[in-house]
């Protein structure tokens, strides 16, 4: 077998390995943080203190850290209890999207506004 025939054949096999890895991180980052399993643990705590993340009882969200702590379950429930500014006290200059497109992580539960505003 000439080199350059070897050198491609040991790419390809690099390249499909990155792939699965790739793959593979995604599937077990989806199911960490997509909200697969709903707990208070895995949402974390929100300031108004309210809500379970089920329809009839949504997760109140208060304040910019509320609305970021939506990220970690993405398929329940929440409210939003209160009009968010850039002028308020945590607001996160730098705000990540919530959700990706990368292995479907799309939000897939319910956001109330409530007749607040972002």
């Amino acid at each position: 077998m000439s080199m350059q025939k070897k050198k491609v054949k040991n790419n390809f096999w690099f390249y499909i390995a990155i792939i699965l890895l790739i793959l593979v991180v995604g599937y077990l980052t989806y199911e960490g943080i997509s909200g697969r399993v709903v707990s208070e643990e895995s949402v974390g705590s929100f300031a108004c203190g309210g809500g379970d993340g089920s329809i009839g009882n949504p997760y109140q969200v208060c304040n910019w850290t509320d609305l970021d702590n939506v990220r970690r379950n993405l398929s329940a429930n929440y409210i939003l209890m209160k009009s968010l500014s850039s002028n308020d006290g945590d607001y996160f200059v730098k705000w990540n999207p919530i959700g990706a497109t990368l292995c479907d992580f799309s939000f897939s539960g319910s956001f109330n506004g409530n007749g607040n505003y972002i």
